[in-house]
């Protein structure tokens, strides 16, 4: 069965270059420009993993996650944080909030991404 991956990222051309990358190697992508949009794809269950921005229009991934935590929904996929905030505590924080994990965005390489994406479904 093909894993479904949400990425949830405002920056299009960061977006974009994900989608292409994980649909290359067999995985279905969707994906949301903000957070609310981005909340609500999360909340409708279709999704295996989440590559979660943190900095997002509308609300932030925190807030999502902070939300996710207090209501859960009935499906809850795997959250990985995607950042490019140097700060350690940011990352730190998101995992205390329900994260599974964080990628900094300018260490990901493309060709790293799929490796990263496998070693949270496993």
């Amino acid at each position: 069965m093909t894993k479904r991956i949400l990425i949830i990222e405002d920056d299009l051309d960061h977006q974009g270059l994900y989608a292409s990358v994980l649909m290359e190697a067999g995985y279905a992508v969707d994906t949301a420009s903000d957070g609310v949009e981005g909340e609500r794809k999360i909340r409708e269950g279709k999704a295996d993993l989440v590559l979660l921005d943190i900095i997002l229009p509308k609300t932030d991934g925190m807030n999502i996650l902070k939300n996710l935590k207090a209501f859960p929904p009935k499906t809850m996929p795997k959250i990985v944080l995607l950042t490019n905030l140097p700060d350690e505590r940011v990352a730190k924080e998101g995992l205390k909030n329900g994260a599974d994990g964080f990628l900094m965005k300018s260490k990901l390489e493309p060709q790293d991404l799929v490796g990263e994406v496998r070693s949270y479904l496993k």
